[in-house]
C-alpha cells in the first residue's frame, strides 16, 4: 500500500511546479488596483476605522446594507495595523483564502485518504475562481472559507463524535452568514445533510445538536443584524434574511450599486 502512494505521488510530482505557478500569479494579483465591487468593499471597511464603529457599516458616509460586515471587519482590521494599503488588504484576504484550502485538504483527508486530501487543496488553489477571486475581492472571495471549515468540523464530529467539532461548525456558519447571509447556511446544511442521508445517518440528521447550533449562529451574526435594524429597521432584516439571497435567486431583487463616486474615493480620499 505503502508503495502503491509513492508510486502515485511521484507521478504527481510535476503538480508542484503547477503549484508554485499558480501561488505566484495570486501573489502578482495582489498588485493590481482595487477595482469596481473590491474598491467599494475596501472603502467600507476604511469608512469603519473613520467612524469608530463596527456595528453600522456606511459607504459614501451612507447607510451600506448589501453585504455582512466579516470582510469590512477584516479589512478596517488590517487597516488599523498596517495603514490603508490596497495591496496589504488583498495579501491579507488571499492569506485567509489559503485556510479554506486547508480546510479542503482536511475534508478529503478524513472522508478519504492523505492523497485525496492533497488533490483536493490542489484543485483548490489552481482553480480559476480561486485564483480570480483573490484578484478582485468579492465576498465570495471569503464566503468559502467559513463554509469549508464548517463542512470539516461537522464530517469531523459525526467521524470522531467530539462536542468541539460540531459547536466550531456551527461557529463557522455564523462566520460564513456574517460574509453573506443566508447562504452561508444553506451550503454546508446541504452538504452536511447529503452526508448524512448518503451515509443513513438518520440519527445524525435527528440529533438534538441542530438545535443547539441554532442560538449560537444567532450570537454570530448578532452584530450584523443590530447594524441593519439601527439602519433600516424591519426592512433591513428582512433584507439579510430573504431579499439579499433569495431575491437574487428569484429575480425579484435587482441591487441598485451606491454612489459610483467611491471608486474616486478610495483612490484620492
Amino acid at each position: 500500500m505503502h508503495e502503491f502512494t509513492f508510486l502515485i505521488m511521484k507521478k504527481l510530482a510535476w503538480l508542484l511546479p503547477l503549484i508554485v505557478i499558480c501561488l505566484l500569479v495570486n501573489v502578482l494579483g495582489v498588485l493590481n488596483p482595487l477595482v469596481v465591487n473590491a474598491a467599494k468593499y475596501a472603502q467600507v471597511g476604511r469608512e469603519i476605522l473613520h467612524n469608530h464603529d463596527w456595528i453600522n457599516m456606511t459607504i459614501g458616509h451612507e447607510p451600506y446594507e448589501q453585504k455582512p460586515p466579516l470582510l469590512f471587519w477584516i479589512g478596517a482590521t488590517v487597516f488599523s495595523l498596517f495603514g490603508v494599503s490596497g495591496a496589504i488588504y488583498k495579501t491579507t484576504v488571499l492569506l485567509v483564502a489559503l485556510i479554506g484550502a486547508f480546510a479542503t485538504f482536511k475534508l478529503g483527508e478524513l472522508l478519504y485518504d492523505r492523497l485525496t486530501g492533497k488533490l483536493a487543496g490542489f484543485f483548490w488553489i489552481t482553480s480559476l475562481g480561486f485564483i480570480h477571486f483573490n484578484s478582485d475581492i468579492h465576498t465570495d472571495t471569503l464566503l468559502v472559507v467559513p463554509v469549508m471549515l464548517a463542512i470539516w468540523q461537522f464530517a469531523a464530529y459525526f467521524k470522531y463524535k467530539r462536542e468541539y467539532n460540531f459547536y466550531l461548525g456551527a461557529v463557522f456558519v455564523g462566520m460564513a452568514m456574517l460574509t453573506k447571509g443566508p447562504v452561508g447556511m444553506v451550503i454546508p446544511g446541504a452538504a452536511v445533510g447529503t452526508h448524512l442521508l448518503l451515509t443513513r445517518n438518520f440519527k445524525g440528521i435527528l440529533n438534538y445538536r441542530w438545535l443547539l447550533a441554532v442560538p449560537i449562529v444567532f450570537i454570530v451574526i448578532l452584530p450584523a443584524l443590530i447594524g441593519l435594524f439601527q439602519h433600516f429597521g424591519i426592512e433591513g432584516l428582512k433584507f439579510y434574511f430573504w431579499t439579499n439571497n433569495v431575491g437574487r435567486v428569484t429575480g425579484s431583487y435587482k441591487g441598485t450599486n451606491s454612489d459610483p463616486q467611491v471608486f474616486t474615493w478610495w483612490l484620492h480620499g
